[in-house]
Formats: C-alpha cells, structure tokens, sequence
C-alpha cells in the first residue's frame, strides 16, 4: 500500500540531487526525509509505518489504532528493526486528535480506514485532518470502490471476511472514486493523485489529497 500510494515519492523532494552513498534502494536520500512528522491512523500492527521507517530511519512515526493497540509484540519488533515509534493513547480516535498539535504534520495515511466510520463523524474526522497537517501536508488513503448497490454487497462480504469481523460490529460505508473526490473536495482537500487496481474481486482506490490553503 505505501508503494502503490506513492507515498515515498511525495514525501521527498523528486529534484534532490544525491550521492550513490547516501540513496535507498529507490534512488532516494536517505536523509530527505529525516524529521518529517507522520501519523499513520489505522496503524494496526506497524507494517505500513516499519515499510517508510525501514527507507527513510529519521522519520517521526506516529501511530493510531483503537482497535489493534501497541502491544509487547508489536513494540518488540519495531524496536528489534530499529525503529523508534509512538502509538497515541487508545482512547485517541480520528475524530479528536488531542494529542497532536495544530499545523505539526507532514503527513497522515488512513489505509482502509474511512469506510469504516459512521458518515455522522467524517466532517469531523476531516476537520481535524486539517488541523494538524501542515499547511503543505498530504493525505495518503486507501479505500475500497463500488459503483452500484451489489458492487457493495461483494465488498462488504469480502471485507467481512478478511477482518473476520462480526456482522453487526462496524460501519460499512463505499464509495466511487467520483464520490470520495467530491467529498474530499467538500472538506477542504484536493485529490492530486488517483490510482486504481483490482487485485482480486474488489476494487481499491488510492488517493493522494492536499489539504487547501485559503
């Protein structure tokens, strides 16, 4: 998911002149993106943050998850790969962000995340997005697309399935990539990059906003 959201590419400079010595594997400085702040919600068990951690070590990651919290296991394997990593209290959820500061993000991901809140908290969710990004700050979002009512049936079955969730337990609320333009549009983003794929029975869109600055 960070390589097809392009996240690496947006997060560094693309004109940075470097040094054979002082690139990753992409070609990219190592030290580019050394003390940029990013907030992974929807962080479960660090994969995304350890997959950006292990190309670029300076970055500040930060987690959210209410659901699949910082254990001993997950904190033992960060730190065996060298990663120094903050998970945000438990009862720290998208919709107030208590413990970030206002305009202290460079970027934040929320990779299958949105579909599952209840569409009475996105405005919410998204105004505090604005608030703690950064004026040149960026969304990263990944979210499952539906075009038609039975497209959404298969989805939601299909998401069931792989959370091995209970039916009644959380929202289930898709989108077309149209539909999430004109919503991030609404709540004050544009979407700079779209890209979709189909890896299986369900479409994925992945979205890159900017939050826009009046």
């Amino acid at each position: 998911m960070v390589d097809t959201v392009g996240l690496v590419e947006e997060l560094v400079p693309k004109e940075l002149e470097v040094t054979e010595e002082g690139v990753n594997e992409r070609g990219v400085d190592k030290e580019s993106a050394r003390g940029k702040q990013v907030l992974f919600i929807g962080a479960g068990k660090g994969h995304e943050m350890e997959a950006v951690l292990n190309e670029f070590p300076g970055v500040k990651a930060t987690g959210l998850d209410p659901h699949d919290y910082f254990g001993p296991p997950v904190e033992r394997r960060l730190k065996e790969a060298g990663h120094d990593v903050q998970y945000l209290h438990e009862t720290v959820h998208a919709g107030e962000l208590k413990e970030v500061a206002d305009h202290s993000v460079d970027a934040v991901t929320l990779f299958f995340v949105l579909h599952h809140v209840d569409p009475s908290e996105y405005s919410g969710v998204m105004e505090e997005l604005r608030r703690v990004l950064k004026d040149n700050g960026k969304i990263f979002i990944a979210e499952d697309l539906v075009d038609s009512q039975e497209e959404a049936a298969v989805v939601e079955w299909e998401d069931k399935k792989i959370n091995a969730e209970v039916f009644s337990s959380s929202p289930h609320n898709y989108k077309s990539t149209e539909g999430w333009r004109q919503f991030f549009e609404k709540e004050g983003f544009t979407m700079k990059r779209v890209k979709e794929v189909k890896p299986g029975k369900v479409r994925h869109g992945f979205f890159v906003l900017v939050k826009k600055v009046e």
